[in-house]
């Protein structure tokens, strides 16, 4: 069960860490704009976004992708804000609490990640 391998470990397949199962690559002039994105969010200095540019398509693509996992969806206020209203129990019932308080684990990452990636201002 838990610790079990699955199907495709015991038969000796493992899927590759870098399939893009949500989205197929770009065409490369879609590829090479979302990239040029990424690499003004990433705020590089030039010799290391210099680097990045010489990377091969699937590399710029995974890259691409990585980026758009931890991207924030949401500024900070928004996960600060749901955590303060798991901290005050007040005007929520006991199931309502429980739910958002196992949920708070989530939204402390989720502000990690925005606060990593949103400017301060």
């Amino acid at each position: 069960m838990g610790n079990e391998p699955s199907t495709s470990e015991k038969s000796g397949r493992r899927r590759p860490h870098n399939v893009h199962l949500q989205e197929p690559m770009p065409a490369k002039t879609d590829l090479d704009a979302r990239f040029t994105k990424v690499l003004v969010q990433m705020d590089l200095p030039p010799e290391k976004a210099k680097l990045l540019r010489q990377y091969d398509d699937t590399k710029k693509w995974d890259l691409i992708c990585d980026q758009e996992k931890v991207h924030a969806k949401d500024p900070p206020k928004v996960y600060i804000d749901k955590i303060r209203r798991v901290m005050d129990p007040g005007g929520t019932s006991r199931r309502q609490r429980k739910k958002m308080f196992d949920a708070s684990t989530q939204n402390l990452r989720d502000l990690e990640i925005s606060l990593r990636t949103n400017n301060i201002q």
